[in-house]
């Protein structure tokens, strides 16, 4: 529901598939940031990614494939390619708010 209307509706696994993909990949990696940044702008099946500082040399990365893509074997050759150490390397789906978020946005994109 947003502003009186049914936007979607249906199961959870029905309305993450309809918001998108509905998974984001969580890599933490020690690597150079602007290495990371360099080649995830080159992947074309990234929709979108957020690079952090984590503790030490670590960098936490925040990667949204498009249509629903596992990248996760892709990240893995990437890092073991560059020598890079690999902390960790998870698949999550987004939650039911964050499926709201993103149904609500496109509607708001449509309507504006």
């Amino acid at each position: 529901m947003h502003r009186g209307r049914v936007l979607a509706e249906g199961p959870p696994d029905k309305l993450r598939e309809r918001a998108d993909t509905g998974s984001m990949i969580v890599a933490e990696l020690a690597a150079p940031a602007d290495a990371l940044r360099d080649y995830f702008e080159a992947i074309p099946e990234i929709e979108s990614f957020d690079i952090a500082p984590a503790d030490g040399q670590f960098n936490r990365c925040m990667i949204v494939p498009r249509a629903g893509l596992d990248l996760r074997p892709v990240i893995f050759h990437l890092a073991k390619e560059r020598g890079w150490t690999l902390r960790e390397l998870t698949r999550s789906r987004f939650s039911l708010e964050d499926v709201y978020v993103r149904v609500t946005e496109t509607q708001a994109e449509e309507e504006g």
